[in-house]
């Protein structure tokens, strides 16, 4: 087979080339030298063309989203056992994700080495972070947190996973202080100590907390994000009463924009609901909204609730795979 000379051809016919090429080819081209990395770097700029999500854990996989309507991603993972070359099919069944597992002594810093150099040909940005904090020693998290500070000022969506029953206070905080979050943080824990605190900063639009009775009705009341869902809350239905009757007062959550908790009861009237000024509603317009994003449910109707400065929410009783909630849609 003879040999192809891709720097050798005219600048358009070379883009043309370029943009038959998926992340893989792109990023081996990139490697070749000097010359070939920065004929990959000046294709990139003009218009960023693929999305990064990170995994960060014991396993660590940058994943490469592109808008081919056949792949879901292409990824890089690392790992100290055996590497592997594979497909995975994904809930999609049109769709694949192609993963390129290796071997690494250090797979952690294997993956801040290779995203390093992604970043610098692609010039894409960090879309979601998915990190397991019980991964790391405490040396290595400084490390990671330093690491994904330097990429950009602030991320869209991260989720903070792990098992907390071990984690002290200060440092679950130091992550959650450190990371900058544009659009969602997810906190994901699955066990913690009894006394376990958290206070999470603001700066966010949406808190998902999947495990949230750390979260007590005094702190539920400073959080300021407009989305806010609750798995699993220690709040009572008589909490739920009480933050009601303050959002109308305008004394918390102003700038709140849906809220989904979990409830005691599927019947709002019976606590949650009383001496709450509203009206029983059904209009479809508002209904089909809560079968969006972020509540995902299917609701017969709701009770109109009136702000003290004319502001007008919906609440609506849902069952999800995890209970019963309250659906609270400001409009």
């Amino acid at each position: 087979m003879s040999t192809f000379y891709l720097l050798r051809l005219p600048l358009l016919a070379m883009e043309h080339v370029l943009c038959m090429l998926n992340p893989y080819e792109l990023i081996f081209i990139s490697l070749g030298s000097s010359r070939s990395k920065r004929a990959v770097k000046n294709f990139s700029r003009v218009k960023p063309k693929f999305r990064i999500r990170l995994t960060i854990n014991s396993q660590p996989c940058i994943s490469i989203i592109g808008k081919n309507p056949e792949v879901k991603a292409w990824e890089y993972s690392w790992t100290l056992d055996d590497p592997i070359i594979f497909l995975i099919e994904s809930f999609n069944p049109y769709k694949v994700t192609y993963v390129d597992m290796k071997i690494a002594k250090n797979p952690i810093e294997e993956f801040m080495k290779s995203y390093d150099h992604i970043r610098e040909v692609f010039g894409c940005q960090i879309e979601y972070v998915h990190y397991d904090l019980t991964a790391f020693s405490r040396r290595t998290t400084k490390t990671i947190i330093d690491f994904l500070r330097r990429q950009q000022k602030s991320i869209k969506a991260v989720c903070i996973h792990g098992d907390w029953l071990d984690q002290s206070h200060n440092d679950v905080k130091y992550h959650i202080s450190k990371l900058k979050v544009s659009g969602r943080l997810e906190v994901d824990v699955t066990h913690y100590k009894k006394k376990f605190e958290l206070e999470i900063p603001e700066g966010s639009f949406g808190l998902h907390v999947f495990s949230a009775k750390f979260i007590r009705y005094e702190q539920f009341l400073r959080l300021k994000h407009q989305e806010i869902l609750l798995y699993d809350s220690g709040m009572s239905d008589r909490d739920i009463n009480r933050f009601l009757k303050s959002w109308i007062a305008c004394k918390s959550h102003l700038n709140l924009k849906s809220l989904l908790i979990v409830v005691r009861r599927p019947i709002l009237e019976e606590e949650i609901m009383i001496d709450i000024p509203c009206e029983i509603t059904d209009d479809p317009d508002v209904i089909e909204k809560f079968e969006k994003c972020p509540f995902h449910a299917k609701v017969d109707g709701g009770f109109n609730i009136r702000r003290s400065d004319g502001k007008m929410a919906t609440a609506s009783a849902a069952l999800k795979p995890f209970g019963w909630c309250l659906c609270l849609l400001v409009h």
